[in-house]
């Protein structure tokens, strides 16, 4: 202003630090989970940066996963520094762990480069999870406007499996000699016996039918249990156990060379696996 008061004699200085970078990785503890079963889930932030990372928090979101079965594991929840929050409706935070938690998350405080702050909890699949693959997606971030999100996926389900081979040898590589029988000489009219046993290698109780098909020849198959009873259709077998199923072939009349009479014996569940 003319005639006023100046100053012209001001300095400012402007002092620039290295940027923090935060970098994160979140894993479960297993790809595939069966319902009932539980894994762990850990989550790492890291500043790779040059510079400090003031107020970091680490945030993992759960409802999305708890709606759809995935649930979160009461008093599960560590980490290395910082504080432990929850929230119950995915949008407010507090100390205490609620009932049902939709959210878990550290707050970290400053993370100095090369430090980092790990979160870990459990979470349990409930049988409406089964065949869902369930992705998670966790969330670090700072002041500065510095953040990165990392995720994974989860496969939810039991896998079915079934072996059937000669008494005692349900593993028997197939097309080998091990898993092959051969009936010398067999009387037209009379039955030709073959013993099987049959083993569900899967990891869920399941039912179970089994077929015979006669390759060459002419014969009526009949299924018969260890008792010489007629096999129930279908059978029921837990995971990893064994059920001798004896296959009875009565070759018919016009079967001319009885001994040349093959069948094939094949087991498998009696409801298909989703896919």
């Amino acid at each position: 202003m003319s005639g006023g008061a100046q100053d012209d004699n001001n300095v400012a200085q402007l002092v620039a630090t290295p940027p923090p970078h935060l970098e994160l990785r979140k894993a479960f503890g297993a790809e595939r989970l069966r319902p009932g079963d539980q894994t762990g889930v850990t989550v790492t932030a890291t500043n790779t940066g040059a510079g400090a990372a003031p107020d970091v928090v680490l945030e993992d979101p759960l409802g999305q996963q708890l709606d759809a079965g995935l649930a979160y594991v009461p008093g599960s929840a560590r980490t290395d520094r910082g504080r432990l929050e929850y929230s119950a409706d995915g949008a407010s935070w507090q100390a205490a762990e609620p009932a049902a938690v939709r959210g878990v998350r550290v707050q970290a405080g400053t993370l100095e480069p090369g430090e980092q702050t790990t979160l870990t909890f459990r979470m349990e699949a409930r049988p409406s999870a089964e065949n869902l693959l369930l992705n998670n997606v966790a969330t670090v971030s700072s002041v500065t406007g510095e953040g990165a999100q990392a995720s994974d996926t989860l496969d939810v389900r039991f896998l079915p499996g079934v072996a059937l081979g000669p008494l005692g040898q349900p593993l028997a590589p197939e097309g080998t000699a091990a898993d092959g029988q051969t009936l010398v000489f067999a009387v037209t009219g009379e039955p030709a016996c073959f013993d099987h046993t049959v083993q569900n290698t899967g990891d869920v109780t399941d039912m179970f039918r089994l077929s015979v098909s006669v390759t060459q020849g002419q014969a009526t198959p009949q299924l018969l249990g260890a008792a010489g009873e007629p096999l129930p259709q279908p059978f029921t077998l837990a995971p990893a156990s064994s059920g001798r199923c004896g296959s009875a072939t009565t070759c018919g009349a016009r079967n001319r060379s009885p001994r040349r009479s093959l069948r094939r014996a094949s087991a498998a569940p009696a409801t298909p696996p989703p896919t």
